[in-house]
């Protein structure tokens, strides 16, 4: 992790102890191999506790539902940024535990729908896909 070993991992499977970048080190012998880093990494502490916000269908083609875990007479506000942090769909806000999102005429690719409710005290984002 980050090109420090970590102690103990040599089975065949690691569960990723946290952020960071990663490398395979293959020892045969006398010789070794190093795999391409894989980065991990998270886009909010909500998503390291596993916040319960569904979507479905996943990825995105048309119109999907956002289900979540806010009390039914709550406002939600919702806000879908790119990759970069550019606002593709702005804010707006809705009531209650399900909302849709469509997909409009995005291009494919990778988008965080950030999420604020009036009883919930911290902002969640949630990676989303469109295809």
């Amino acid at each position: 992790m980050n090109g420090a070993p970590i102690a103990g991992a040599t089975q065949a499977t690691l569960l990723i102890p946290g952020n960071g970048c990663y490398t395979l080190t293959i020892f045969e012998d006398n010789c070794s191999s190093i795999s391409n880093s894989i980065c991990v990494t998270n886009t909010s502490i909500d998503e390291l506790t596993k916040i319960q916000i569904y979507i479905t269908p996943h990825p995105v083609t048309s119109v999907s539902v956002v289900e979540t875990f806010f009390d039914p007479g709550s406002t939600t506000t919702l806000q879908l940024t790119d990759i970069t942090g550019k606002t593709v769909i702005p804010s707006w806000k809705q009531q209650g535990t399900s909302f849709e999102i469509d997909k409009k005429n995005l291009p494919p690719g990778f988008y965080f729908l950030t999420l604020s409710n009036s009883n919930y005290h911290s902002v969640i984002r949630k990676k989303i896909i469109f295809l």
